[in-house]
């Protein structure tokens, strides 16, 4: 039985690529969306500290708001931003095999998550790659007082390997 098994093993049949690109791509606009809050991120009627994991996609876009509906276009720079829009910034973040979409603000995109992505490419690091700790905060300006997410490197998930710890043929080390 056990011989069996041992030969069956060798060659046991693989998904092909392609069938795998297809069915996880489904996947990719599938998220639970959560609020920023003050206390907490809000998910499913539930307000937690922290979520902690890894940043898969981020969407920046502009957005007014006309008749309280938004008007979104993409954002390609700051220079070519119509008057009367306001950069945000989506993203997706993977914790605990769901993945947990966050809209975020001017503010949490603007002075939190773009310095915090700039810290990680000065290490050459992708998003991907470490796990993030994302938290609320609150704040006051002239309009009031409201929640930002805050940003934090809790380093690199068991079984991550960085391209800098690529050798030069490519081959993940062991």
């Amino acid at each position: 039985m056990n011989e069996e098994l041992a030969v069956f093993g060798k060659d046991l049949p693989q998904v092909p690529p392609e069938e795998i690109d297809k069915i996880t791509s489904l996947a990719d606009d599938v998220a639970i969306w959560g609020k920023i809050a003050e206390g907490g991120i809000i998910i499913n009627d539930k307000t937690l500290p922290e979520i902690v994991g890894q940043i898969l996609k981020i969407n920046t876009y502009c957005v007014r708001w006309v008749d309280k509906k938004p008007d979104k276009i993409p954002f390609l720079s700051e220079g070519d931003m119509p008057e009367g829009y306001e950069i945000r910034a989506d993203i997706k973040v993977l914790c605990d095999h769901q993945v947990i979409g966050l809209s975020l603000s001017q503010s949490s995109a603007r002075y939190q998550l773009g310095p915090y992505i700039r810290s990680l490419q000065a290490r050459n690091l992708n998003p991907a790659e470490v796990l993030t700790s994302i938290r609320t905060k609150s704040v006051s300006n002239k309009y009031g007082k409201f929640a930002i997410a805050t940003f934090l490197n809790m380093g690199k998930p068991k079984g991550i390997v960085t391209r800098e710890e690529n050798d030069d043929d490519g081959d993940v080390p062991y």
